[in-house]
């Protein structure tokens, strides 16, 4: 990060991991860098130096402009939360609650019924989803 923060414009947190992104890289950050998480956890990014020591300004919704004390700018995207699901507009809620059901199901289905399913990929069944 300490050669990244200098050279990139756009930078995408995966790691789950605390601190990857913190004020020592901010201060390096090109004017209007966007900063945002795909990881697990929101504690990638240190929004918190951010709001302690930059002015925030917000777009619109989950995008917010820091002006840091330098003058330059950092935008965080969903407030340096998961950004699929901060920002996501591309499917409404009942899409996720319907894909979470199905693997509750399937767990169910693979419980219940030892040595059915050999290790390997298998269709979940449409007798389950049913039930």
């Amino acid at each position: 990060m300490e050669e990244a923060c200098k050279e990139a414009t756009i930078f995408v947190t995966t790691t789950g991991c605390k601190g990857i992104i913190g004020a020592e890289h901010f201060v390096e950050m090109k004017e209007d860098s966007i900063v945002c998480n795909i990881g697990h956890f929101d504690c990638e990014i240190e929004v918190a130096w951010l709001n302690a020591n930059a002015k925030k300004v917000t777009i619109k919704p989950q995008v917010d402009r820091y002006t840091m004390p330098s003058g330059r700018h950092v935008i965080i995207l969903a407030e340096g939360r998961l950004v699929n699901l901060g920002c996501a507009t591309g499917h409404p809620s009942f899409v996720m609650s319907n894909s979470f059901t199905n693997q509750v199901l399937a767990q169910i289905e693979l419980w219940t019924k030892p040595g059915h399913y050999p290790v390997g990929v298998h269709m979940l069944p449409k007798k389950v989803v049913k039930n």
